[in-house]
């Protein structure tokens, strides 16, 4: 069960995630995924400042990583997204497979 304890606030838990999570160079943002549902099993992001939660646009099994910057780089098998996590939006590239993920 993911956590999240920033000082002066209270802690903020997510149940709904799994705990295989990243948090992003600028400590800004943690990538995560869905725990599985029927519908959905896809990524997320946490503003670590805010406690808000955005589900990045692909609901199924991805891989996750962080690029440069707050760009999250989510693997779907079918599509590959760069999601910007300031501004809440993903970009769909086309890139030759196969190919790696970067890692931190």
């Amino acid at each position: 069960l993911p956590v999240l304890t920033v000082p002066g606030r209270a802690e903020q838990r997510y149940p709904g995630l799994e705990t295989h999570a990243r948090l992003s160079p600028s400590g800004n943002y943690v990538l995560a995924v869905e725990a599985p549902t029927k519908g959905r099993h896809g990524a997320v992001i946490v503003d670590t400042r805010t406690g808000k939660l955005w589900r990045v646009p692909n609901p199924t099994y991805p891989s996750i990583a962080w690029s440069y910057g707050d760009i999250a780089m989510v693997d779907a098998g079918d599509q590959l997204l760069a999601c910007d996590a300031a501004r809440r939006a993903c970009e769909r590239l086309r890139p030759k497979r196969p190919f790696l993920m970067p890692t931190n």
